[in-house]
């Protein structure tokens, strides 16, 4: 009887987090609610408070579950690239379109997460700790602190290209990207791994 209650517990906290990283993914971290949440996940209020008593508890633990699906794709895609399956580009806007919750959150996700973070102290490590994970698949191509200060500034131009033209990729954002990777170093690295193998 308790493993049952145990498990079922178990299933409304995932439920519970789902919801809310799809409510983060659709509207952004301000629609988080509990009360949004219970809708999203089909539980009670009264389910959600408790095993989330604060708002800031249920964004940080979505933020963290978003934080690993999100390397892992970045990693995935690394070695797509790495192998010589896909470009380094394409990769790269393939990653920023990305709308599947269940592989991360993609762009908006990590501007989400930053923007949460100016407002709320919990969400800071969370959002240091992306930044080292996202950087850490690149970093020994181009070197720890320049991987990290490329996801930085990708993070930036991903701001940018979200803030005026949404939901679109553009000719202007993809020669962004290759700017960017290439002041870097991160394309000539990919060239020179690529030929190395």
């Amino acid at each position: 009887m308790a493993d049952g209650r145990a498990a079922r517990g178990a299933r409304t906290r995932e439920a519970i987090v789902d919801a809310t990283i799809a409510l983060i993914r659709e509207q952004g971290a301000a629609a988080v609610t509990h009360r949004a949440v219970a809708a999203r996940a089909g539980t009670s209020l009264a389910a959600t408070t408790y095993h989330f008593a604060t708002l800031d508890d249920l964004l940080v633990v979505a933020f963290e579950l978003l934080t690993d699906r999100t390397v892992a794709e970045v990693e995935r895609f690394r070695d797509l690239v790495l192998a010589g399956d896909v470009g380094l580009i394409e990769a790269a806007l393939d990653f920023v379109e990305q709308l599947d919750a269940e592989q991360g959150f993609g762009a908006d996700g990590m501007l989400e997460l930053a923007y949460g973070a100016m407002r709320n102290e919990r969400l800071r490590k969370p959002t240091r700790r992306l930044v080292d994970h996202l950087s850490a698949p690149f970093a020994d191509l181009i070197g720890t602190d320049s991987a990290r200060i490329l996801v930085r500034a990708l993070n930036g131009v991903l701001l940018y290209h979200r803030a005026v033209a949404p939901g679109r990729l553009d000719h202007e954002l993809r020669s962004d990207v290759t700017t960017l990777f290439d002041t870097f170093g991160l394309t000539g690295a990919v060239r020179q791994r690529l030929e190395e193998d």
